[in-house]
């Protein structure tokens, strides 16, 4: 590979290295992850510091996993005897590509994917990206197989230019990004041996993952600082599953999903509030009730969870936060089951009339029975 990217410039190492990892189908969860962590290292094996240096380009293996995933990494030894390391970090898996539809085939293929959008009148942007010539097509072109080119590129480079390298660099690559994070997890524990064999001073750690504008024609390309946390609160709710003849009788578990689901999602009060920081607020990731087939009872238990990102508070203040919005969604359902109940002990028995009655804010609404007419009605 070396021989086919060492004439180009810096920003044409990075389009051809990005192509070349997008070409291989590295979703997260199959032996792809495999296949791409081995084209990385044989790729930075033929740098001709890497040749000389051999030893300096190796795999560590996560323990225990059923597909052999590993952990690339590389060391380039500056010329001043100094601890201080850099590392470049990336995930080398992408997300599936079922979302493709009828383009899956091509979902891999940048070219064939530009040629599509150019002429695609759905979305006039998209439409006018492909043509610009300007934009890299493809699964994994920003998240982030672009990332570990724009870190093999600097690699190359810094092999190239030792003198300019004060320092160390440390290149890591980890598979299961985008699920459970096991590469990454292993790598602790090669990190420390390095730390406490070579003295190494881990100074900074740079992340080369996509960014995006904050808004419409926004051109700055952003460089974020420090770290965030990240939770995945989950709820399972267990109903009182019923027939649909008599749902006013059951529990609905799908209910009260909707309702946490409407309160923490994209809840901008449940972000942290800090200056100088735009703060995500939590968003549903899973939302889905325990139903394995079609039948005409309403479901047992449902379970969600949620995106959590943490700055300052602590996760046991989330899940405080988390317990009383938890309350406050079952209060608001069981509201609603109760005045279901009023409507039908008076004799309104159509399920389809009393939703149509009750779909507002009935916690602002007030019942009361008009006895003249034996009739439920409702005063705000």
């Amino acid at each position: 590979m070396y021989d086919q990217i060492c004439h180009l410039s810096i920003e044409e190492k990075v389009e051809a290295l990005t192509r070349s990892l997008i070409q291989i189908k590295s979703i997260n969860g199959t032996y792809g992850e495999v296949e791409i962590a081995d084209f990385i290292k044989s790729v930075l094996q033929t740098f001709p510091y890497f040749i000389e240096h051999p030893a300096q380009v190796w795999e560590q293996s996560i323990a225990d996993d059923p597909l052999g995933r590993k952990n690339i990494f590389a060391f380039i030894k500056g010329k001043e005897n100094s601890q201080k390391t850099i590392i470049y970090h990336a995930h080398l898996d992408t997300v599936g590509i079922e979302d493709f539809g009828s383009l899956k085939s091509d979902a891999l293929h940048s070219d064939q994917l530009a040629k599509y959008f150019s002429t695609y009148t759905e979305n006039a942007d998209v439409q006018k990206d492909a043509k610009s010539g300007e934009w890299l097509f493809g699964r994994g072109s920003v998240d982030m197989q672009s990332g570990i080119a724009v870190h093999m590129t600097n690699v190359l480079y810094f092999t190239e230019q030792l003198d300019k390298l004060s320092g160390n660099i440390l290149f890591m690559v980890n598979p299961d990004g985008e699920s459970q994070h096991a590469g990454v997890l292993a790598a602790v524990s090669e990190l420390k041996r390095l730390k406490d064999e070579y003295q190494l001073d881990y100074v900074a750690a740079i992340n080369t993952d996509f960014i995006t504008p904050l808004y419409d024609g926004d051109e700055t390309r952003y460089i974020y600082t420090g770290a965030a946390g990240k939770l995945l609160p989950c709820f399972y709710i267990h109903g009182r599953e019923a027939h649909v003849g008599d749902t006013l009788a059951g529990i609905d578990p799908n209910l009260i999903s909707s309702e946490l689901t409407k309160r923490i999602h994209n809840n901008i009060n449940l972000a942290e509030n800090i200056d100088g920081e735009l703060i995500l607020p939590p968003s549903c990731l899973y939302q889905r009730d325990t139903k394995e087939a079609y039948n005409v009872q309403t479901a047992v238990s449902t379970y969600l969870y949620f995106n959590y990102f943490i700055y300052e508070k602590t996760a046991k203040e989330v899940m405080q936060q988390l317990i009383h919005v938890a309350i406050e969604a079952c209060q608001e359902a069981n509201s609603f089951r109760l005045l279901c109940g009023v409507f039908k002990a008076h004799g309104f028995t159509n399920e389809r009339f009393i939703m149509g009655y009750t779909n507002c804010k009935f916690r602002r609404l007030y019942p009361r029975v008009d006895k003249q007419r034996n009739r439920p009605v409702f005063v705000y």
